[in-house]
């Protein structure tokens, strides 16, 4: 497998309905969410600086991967921020370290802005 890249979706854009149509099978399809609020919701889940924020894995051009970072995911523990969400790679590219990547870049960016609570 080729070098793996883990990028900030706000400077990958043209990903933004890939990976939405990603989250929506994975976890929104079954609850009856249509695609597009999935895409919505991407679209302003992306941040130059700050939470909610989406990093995508990339190998030769082609997004592999994504994990999120939001503010919470739990109403009953509002305290515990912020949270990794949506951690999801494409089949061919499992267990190849990549999930391990993405977990990475979060907890890495979570660190450097300050967010104690994640580590």
């Amino acid at each position: 497998m080729n070098e793996i890249e883990i990028v900030d979706l706000v400077n990958e854009q043209k990903y933004i309905n890939e990976v939405s149509e990603w989250i929506w099978k994975e976890w929104s399809k079954e609850n009856g969410a249509k695609l597009e609020d999935v895409i919505y919701r991407t679209k302003h889940s992306i941040n130059e600086d700050n939470i909610p924020k989406m990093f995508i894995a990339k190998c030769n051009n082609e997004a592999i991967g994504v994990v999120s970072l939001w503010v919470n995911d739990l109403k009953a523990r509002q305290d515990l921020f912020p949270w990794m969400a949506t951690l999801y790679v494409k089949e061919d590219y499992r267990n190849k370290g990549v999930g391990k990547k993405l977990q990475e870049i979060s907890i890495e960016y979570a660190k450097q802005k300050n967010y104690s609570n994640l580590y």
